[in-house]
Formats: structure tokens, sequence, C-alpha cells
């Protein structure tokens, strides 16, 4: 396989983090940061990361944001890891090497590696869209980021800028905006913590899924594996058991024969004594009995030939029953070998089997204690964090309390200063309102119309001020009256100001004097007060840097922590890749080993089979000498009977009846006993016979049950999976919803607690405000007590009048400035709002657009994976479709020189002229004869040649003939069909019957789909209705094939 391309550098922030570097490569070797595994290193093939572990790209937090936008070298760094990772020249990739590799070998067409060329070429291109997709939704969020930065700090700005004109409202509002940064300060620290703890737990979740992966993917290949080993270990020692109980019955067999033997003999040696016994009374007799005894000396000379060929055949026997005793005794040690090489084999299994969970319970245990101190240090380690912030906030709490202390000290003070000077000014101000009530019920009757008119016109004014700032863009019209209106405005406070000019000359020289002192003490009462204000702004303003200096280090140190872990994560996720890595290469390693497995195992059934039609030949030996036997035995009888009617001859001839009879009797007895055991043969072999027809038919029956049992299991095994799978989902569903409640839950105690907060400081702020209520109160209502006649004279009518028109044109102006700070904090509050709903829509959408690209990285890791899947088993079935071949052209160069090296004209020299090629090839040990069944094998096909010769020619001459009629007649109807299919049998006679199948496709899981012959035992189906009711009980059990496609 060609090499991946190369890894990014160890720096750059992958995985996890979330930046804005590409995902990794799906095939990749190591990582050079990691610790090299030596079994990986060894093996001369790439590794390949499986995407159900590959790391999944995942938004950008808000401080990846803040350090890309703080460090602009950052944006380089990471177009220098993807122009070094291969992407942009996809030319070079190892993908499309691969393809033309292939495309080389001829392995594939050229039109299924363009358009895989194709699918790889939009892949990438769909990958760099995404990629600058999230390029600028980065710069968009920067953007958005700095422009909420900008207006939050022009907030500020034209915050400080209203605050100035009250002290105590400003002061209450600047701490109520301390408040307000601080809970925002906690809900985001707050969400950026439960992000954190998200992404960990989220992180966890899919190394646990991982790790649970790897073992159980382990554990399903192996197991298989190991059990169908051992199903077919069993198999064969049951097949062993059978043979070795055919063959005991075969012994007992054999054993009961020549227990037959020797009573044969015995009792042929008990009519010797019989006759030998007679003889020597025939000696006894007259000369004319000596005649007789002549002819029965020939009978019996012939008798004596008989019984020393029944010996003969006897021994014969006896040697054959030695050869069985010896057979039984090997097959007897055979079998003891292979049963203990089964249990050696056996113990080794196990031995390994125990060794192998003994390794993975111990390394299981290093990993749990491994992650158990891990957590534990990160336990340890985010407590000492917290103890940390918290000493330092309590810390700065206490601060805060002491400064706002002083600072309500302070408050009070000025507040004790203003109360009393507002007291000591009661008196002169109490002379004043005197004074002012004289002049105006003096002045009311004469200015009440011009003070009605110059309200209406102030009031108009304010309006037209208001509208003028909200509206920007006015109508021709609405501009003309509104500069009409502006100039009667003008024309009336010119007037007005005219007449107080006039006013003021007149009075000016009585009043001047009078309140000159007054002012300046008033002002430099309010210059000491804005000194104090500024001094103690100041101060505030300072103690504020110090605390965001403060902040800002703790933030710091908070990075630079983050930092640490992360790089802590990034370490474990390069080691759990190594381990992955190394975890597939063994993986490839054991399917090798299951692979020459199953080869050793076909090789073992092919010696079984050898085995099998060795021991059905010895059974056809062992049927033919039985065959003999029973004609020896039959030979052996007709002898007998032939003595016994010469024996009634003698006897007839001399008379002695009471012999005769005897051997009459004897005669019968013998045949009786010759009927019995023969009728006790055939009822034998009659239910044997219908033994194995019974034995037959629930062989079938058990071969059907075990099929259906089968099929059954792997539908229950598959059902079982998909129900794992839905589990496993219903649990991480599970898991997320818990982890939703449990942060939701968390969250509650503290709005509860930052509910808390806000009533208070609101009551607080109620109760400032019904306090500076009540001590205005108590300054603006005269009392009895605090009445203090003033000496001197009132003023004139005309001084009160200039003063009312004083104070209500600074009423005016004052109101005229709320208006307009109104109208600017309205128009704030709105631009900040619609600054707030695009950074949410923002947010939104950069959410959203990094899930698709999470979803379209998933699917294009699960399509590589089930490339890499797919070239894996293509590369399997190429080895071992090359093997076979390579087998295959062996066989046949070996059967080109067999067959050049046999001679054509003496085929007694064959077996010499192989040997000669072959060598000492042990088949041909196992083929006697071979020279008379190969005459036999030429003998046959010379008649088949001859009778298809003899055939074609009676076919010819017929055909002529019946053209030879059809001119005769006219009819060429009558024609035979000269087309009719014809097939070649193996045996090469021709037929038209169709030909029957002789292959059938295996039904393993894991084996490829390539027919298999049947061998020379094909099954029996017959080919229409016909045929199937006048079939046997046996046909049930054949089931119709079902049409598979055939997929490699």
């Amino acid at each position: 396989m060609p090499s991946a391309p190369s890894p990014p550098p160890p720096g750059d922030r992958q995985g996890s983090a979330g930046t804005d570097a590409p995902p990794p490569p799906l095939s990749a070797t190591s990582d050079p940061a990691a610790p090299a595994d030596p079994a990986a290193s060894n093996s001369p093939r790439t590794t390949t990361i499986p995407p159900s572990t590959a790391p999944s790209p995942k938004p950008p937090a808000k401080d990846d944001l803040a350090s890309d936008q703080d460090s602009p070298e950052d944006e380089s760094f990471v177009d220098e890891d993807l122009l070094n990772s291969g992407l942009f020249n996809i030319e070079s990739s190892s993908a499309f090497k691969f393809l033309d590799a292939l495309r080389a070998k001829e392995q594939i067409s050229a039109a299924r590696a363009e358009e895989l060329k194709r699918k790889h070429h939009s892949l990438y291109q769909y990958i760099l869209m995404a990629f600058e997709y999230e390029k600028a939704m980065i710069k968009k969020s920067k953007t958005l980021q700095a422009e909420v930065s900008k207006q939050k700090m022009d907030m500020d700005k034209t915050g400080t800028k209203v605050y100035d004109d009250n002290a105590e409202i400003g002061e209450l509002k600047r701490e109520l905006l301390r408040c307000q940064n601080e809970v925002t300060l906690a809900q985001e620290r707050e969400a950026k913590y439960s992000k954190d703890i998200e992404e960990a737990l989220i992180t966890k979740e899919g190394l646990l899924e991982d790790i649970e992966e790897i073992r159980r993917h382990k554990t399903d290949m192996l197991e298989p594996q190991l059990i169908a080993n051992t199903k077919e270990i069993k198999l064969d020692l049951i097949q062993r058991k059978h043979q070795v109980e055919n063959l005991e019955k075969d012994l007992e067999e054999k054993e009961q024969m020549h227990e037959n033997a020797a009573k044969d003999k015995e009792r042929l040696l008990a009519e010797r004594e019989k006759q030998e016994i007679a003889l020597a009374k025939a000696n006894e007799m007259p000369g004319k009995i000596m005649k007789q005894a002549e002819v029965l000396r020939d009978g019996i000379a012939s008798l004596v030939i008989e019984n020393v060929k029944q010996g003969q055949l006897g021994a014969q026997l006896e040697k054959d029953a030695e050869k069985l005793t010896k057979k039984r005794r090997e097959l007897e040690e055979d079998r003891a070998a292979l049963a203990a090489e089964f249990e050696q084999r056996k113990e080794e299994m196990l031995e390994r089997e125990r060794a192998c969970d003994d390794i993975f319970r111990e390394h299981e245990q290093a990993k749990l204690l491994l992650t158990q101190q891990e957590e534990e240090r990160q336990r340890l380690e985010l407590a000492l964090t917290t103890a940390d912030a918290k000493i330092r906030a309590d810390h700065e709490a206490l601060l805060r309390c002491v400064r706002e202390k002083d600072h309500l000290v302070k408050v009070y003070r000025k507040l004790e200063g203003t109360v009393n000077a507002a007291v000591a000014m009661v008196p002169g101000a109490r002379q004043t309102h005197q004074d002012v009530l004289l002049a105006l019920d003096v002045a009311q009757r004469d200015a009440k119309h011009y003070r009605t008119q110059a309200r209406t016109v102030r009031r108009e004014i304010d309006v037209l001020l208001h509208t003028y700032l909200e509206a920007e863009r006015m109508s021709a019209g609405e501009k003309e009256l509104f500069a009409a209106r502006l100039e009667a405005n003008r024309a009336l406070e010119h007037e007005i100001n005219a007449l107080a000019r006039k006013m003021e000359q007149l009075e000016r020289a009585i009043v001047q004097a009078k309140y000159e002192r007054e002012m300046k003490a008033r002002e430099l009462l309010r210059a000491e007060a804005r000194f104090r204000k500024a001094r103690d702004d100041a101060a505030h303003r300072d103690m504020e840097v110090q605390d965001a200096l403060k902040k800002a280090d703790e933030a710091q140190s908070r990075l630079t922590d983050f930092a640490s872990r992360y790089d802590n994560v990034k370490n474990e996720r390069n080691r759990y890749v190594n381990l992955i890595a190394s975890s597939q290469q063994r993986a490839v390693e054991m399917k090798e080993k299951a692979r020459i497995l199953r080869s050793e195992i076909e090789i073992l059934r092919t010696e079984i089979a050898g085995k099998d039609r060795a021991l059905a030949r010895q059974r056809q030996e062992n049927t033919a000498d039985l065959s003999r036997r029973d004609n020896a035995k039959m030979q052996a009888n007709r002898l007998m009977v032939q003595y016994r009617e010469r024996r009634s001859l003698i006897d007839q001839q001399t008379g002695r009846i009471d012999t005769l009879s005897t051997s009459l009797s004897s005669c019968a007895a013998e045949l009786a006993t010759l009927k019995s055991r023969y009728e006790v043969v055939v009822n034998e072999r009659n239910a044997a016979g219908l033994q194995y027809l019974e034995r037959n038919d629930e062989l079938c029956m058990l071969y059907e049950k075990c099929n259906q049992q089968e099929r059954v299991m792997l539908n229950g095994e598959a059902e079982l999976r998909l129900l794992e799978d839905r589990i496993r989902s219903l649990s991480r569903v599970k898991g997320e919803l818990d982890r939703t409640v449990r942060l939701l839950r968390a969250r509650v105690p503290k709005m509860h607690k930052l509910l808390t907060d806000y009533e208070s400081l609101r009551a607080q702020v109620k109760e400032a405000k019904t306090q500076v209520l009540e001590l205005s109160k108590i300054m603006e209502t005269p009392t009895a007590e605090r009445v203090r006649d003033l000496k001197g004279a009132d003023p004139a009518q005309e001084e009160l009048v200039a003063k009312v028109r004083k104070l209500e044109l600074r009423l005016a102006q004052q109101e005229e400035k709320l208006l307009e700070k109104d109208l600017v904090l309205e128009e704030i509050a709105h631009l900040t709002e619609r600054l707030r709903s695009q950074t949410q829509l923002g947010r939104t959408e950069s959410a959203e657009v990094m899930g698709r690209m999470n979803t379209v990285a998933r699917k294009l890791s699960q399509t590589a994976r089930t490339a890499m899947a797919t070239v894996a088993e293509l590369s399997m079935a190429q080895a071992l479709s090359a093997a076979l071949g390579a087998e295959v052209e062996g066989k046949n160069a070996l059967l080109e020189r067999v067959r050049n090296a046999m001679p054509v004209d003496e085929p007694g020299n064959y077996v010499s002229a192989a040997i000669a090629v072959i060598g000492n090839d042990p088949l041909l040990a196992a083929v006697p004869d071979f020279d008379a069944e190969w005459a036999k094998l030429e003998e046959r096909r010379r008649k088949r040649v001859a009778q298809s010769q003899h055939q074609a020619r009676k076919r010819r001459t017929a055909g002529e003939a019946a053209i030879d009629e059809a001119q005769m007649c006219g009819d060429w109807t009558r024609l035979p069909e000269f087309d009719t299919p014809t097939y070649l049998l193996p045996t090469g006679i021709k037929t038209t019957a169709l030909p029957r199948p002789n292959a059938y496709l295996p039904s393993a899981p894991e084996a490829l789909p390539v027919p298999k012959p049947y061998g020379g035992h094909a099954p029996f189906k017959p080919s229409n209705e016909r045929m199937a009711a006048t079939a046997g009980g046996n046909l049930k059990y054949y089931r119709k094939p079902v049409q598979k496609p055939i997929e490699i």
C-alpha cells in the first residue's frame, strides 16, 4: 500500500481544542510527538486511524477567539500547517498514487479510477469550501466582537458624561453598573466553565466509547474464530470417534467370522475322526468290501485334499484376522495420539487465553489506576485553584467593603455639610422668599399674559427639539415651519431680553451690592464641592484601575492553567491515537493468523477426505474378501454334499442301513442349521438396511435442524447487535439529558442568589431615595422652631420679577439639557439592542455552521473508513487469487510434464514415466495396479469413441434417408431436428439432457461467494413434478436455493 500523507506538526492545535485548523487526515502514520510503538515500527504498512476515534472539529471558544484576536500571527501559522498537510497538492496525494498503482496493475478499470479521482477531488473541494467558510465566520465574529467592545467603550464614555450631573444618583448608578458587570462576568465565567466541563465530558465520553469499541472489536474478532476452531476440532473428534466405532464393529465382525471358521474346522476334524473310525471298521471287512474300501479311500483322499485346502483357507483367514488385529491396534494408537494431541492443543489454547486475559486485565487495571490518579490530580488542582480564587475574592470583597465604607462616610460628611450649609442659608432664603412673594403679588397681574405666552412658546420649542432629534429626515414644509417658529421664538426672546435688560439697568444699582457677597459665597461653596467630588472620583477610579489589573492577572493565570490542561489533553489524544494504531496493526496480524489457520484447516480436511477414501477402498476390499469366503464356504458345502452322496451310495451298496440313516440324519441336521443361519443372516441384513435408511433420514433431519438453528442464531445475533446499538444511543441521549439537568440545577441557586442581591440593592436604592425626599421635605417645610425674622427692607417688585425670570430661564436650560441626554440615552440603548441581536444571530449561525461541519467531517471519515475496508478486502482477495493462480499454474505445468513424458504406444510404462517426472509422490502408492487401471480406461475410451462414431454414422445415414424420403414425398416437415443442443458428460458421452449444477455457494459469513464444487457425490434433486411425486422421503430435506448477489 502507498504511504499516507505526513501529519501536521505537534504544535498545531487540533481535535477537541476547536481552532481554525482543518481536521487531521484519516490515514496517517503515528504522531512524531508521541513515542513510537515498536510493533508498529517493525511493520511495513501504514496504520489507519479509524474515523470513529478520530477527533471531530468543534466550535472555537471565546478564549480562543480572544487569543486569535490578540495574536494575528496564528493565522499564518495555521495556513503553513494547512499547506504542509498535503491538501493543496491533490494530484500527489496518497489516494491518487494508490489509484494510479491499481490502474497500472490493471486491477481496476480506467473509468473506475477516473470516477474515484473525481469523487476524491469533489470531497477535497468541499473541505476547502468548509475551511474558507470557517475562516470567514471567525473573522466576522472577530469584527463583531471588536464592534461590541467599541460600543461598550462608547457607552462607558457617554455613561460617564451622563453621570457627572448628580453626585448621589451617579454613585448609585455606578454601583448598580458595577454589580451588573460583576453579575455578567460571573455569568460569563459560569458559561465558560460549563462549556469547558461539557467539552471535557464529551471528550471523556468519546475516549470511553473508543476504548469500548476497541475492546468490543477485539472480542468480536477473536471469539468467532475461537468458536469456529473449537467447533471444527469437536467435529473432527466426533468424526474420528465414529471411524473408531466403525472399525471396532468391523473388527468384531471379523472376529465373529473367525470364530465361525474355527467352529467349521472343529466340525470337519470331528467328521474326519468319524471317517477314520469307519475306515478302520471297513478294513476288517472281506475282500468284496475291500474294493468298496478302495473307492472310499479315493473319496477320503479327495476329502483329505479338500481338508488341506480348508486348513490353508483357515490359515489365510487367521492371517487376515491378525492383520485386522494389527490394523486395529494401529488405529487405536492413532486415536490415542490424536486424542493426546487434541488435549495438548486444547491446553495450549486455554493457557494462551488465560495469559491473554491476564495481560488484558493488568493493562486495564493500569489504565484505570492511571485515569484515577489523573482525575485525583486534576481534582486537587481544581480545588486548589478554587480555594485560591475564593480567598482572593474574599479579600477583594473585604477591600471593596472597606472602600465602600470610606466612600459612604465621605458621602455622609458631604451630606452633613450640605445640610449645615442649607440650614445656614435658610434665613436668607426665607427673606428672599418673602421678597419674591411680595414681588410676585405685585407683578402677577401685569406679567400673567407674558408668562403664559413664554411657557407656551418654550413648550413648543421643547417639543420641536424633541421631534427634531427623533426624526432625522424631515420634509421641506416641516423645515420651513420649523424655521418660521424659530424666527418667532428668537423675536420673542429678543423682546424679552430687551425688557430684561431695561429692568436690570434700572435695578442693577440697587441689587448688585446686596447679592454680590451671597453669589461669591455660593460660588466658593460650589467650587469646593466640585473639588472634593473630583478628588473622590479620582481615588475611586484609581481603585477601579487596581481592581481591573488584579482581574487581568487572574485571567492571565487562568489562561496559563487552561493552556497547560490543553497540552495534557493533546498528549493524551496522541497517546490514544498511537494505541489505536497499534491495536489495528495487531488486528491485521490476527486476521492474517486466522487466514493461515483456515488454510491449515482446509489442508487437514483434504487429508481427512483422503483417509476417508482409503477407508472406503479398504471396506470394498473387505467386502470382496467376505464374498470370496462365502464362495469358499459354498464350495465346501457343495463338496460336503458330494461326499455325503457318495457315502450314501457306499452305505447302500454295503447294506448298512443304520450308517445310511445316520448320514441322512446328519445331512438333515446340517441343512437345518444352514437354513437357520441363512435366515438369521438375511434378517440381519434386512434389519441393517432398514436401520441404515432410518439413520440416513435422521441424519438429514438433524442437518436441516442444524441449519435452521444456525439461521435463527444469526438472526438473533443481528437483532442483538441492533438492540445494543440502540441501547448505546439511548444511553448517550440519557447522559446528555442528565448533564443538561445538572447544569440547570447548578444554575438555579446562583440565579436565586443574584435575584436576592438585586432585590436588596433595589431596596437600598428605594430607601436612599426616601431618605433624600424626607431630608428635602424637612429642609423645605417651615416650622415654628425654624422661623427667624430677617432684618432689613424687602426688595422691590421689579427686582423680584427679574429674579423670577432668571430662574425660569435657568430652569428651561436645565430641562433642555435633560431632554438632550434622554434622547442620546435612547439612541444608545437602541444601538446596543441592535448590536446585541446581531451578535446573538452570529453566535447561532456559527454554531449551526460548526454543527454542519462536524456532520460533514463525520460522513467523510465514515466514507474513508468504508473505502479503506473495501480496499483491504480487495487486497486480501487479490493475494488469495494470486496464490491459487500460482498453485494452478504449478499443477498445470506438472500435468503437462507428465503428459509429455508419457509414451503414446507403450501403456505399460506410464508409472515409470510419471515417477520420473513427479518423483516419489505418495499419491502413486495409494493407486495399486495403475497400469491395469490405465489400460482399462484406455479400452473404455476407445469403446466410447467407437460408439460415438458409430452413432454419428447412424444419425448421418438416418438423416440422409430422411432427406431422400422428403425429396421423394415432397413433405419437408417430416425432417428430424438437427439443431438439438447436446452436452458432453465427463465420461465422454454426449447427451441432450440439461446439466445438473455441480457447485454451490458457501453460506459462511466470512467466506467469499465463490462457487465450490460438490465433488464426486452431488445431491439428487428431481427435475419435474412427476419425479418429485415418485421420489423418496428424503426430498423434503432439500430446500430451494436462494439467489444471492456476488459481492466481493
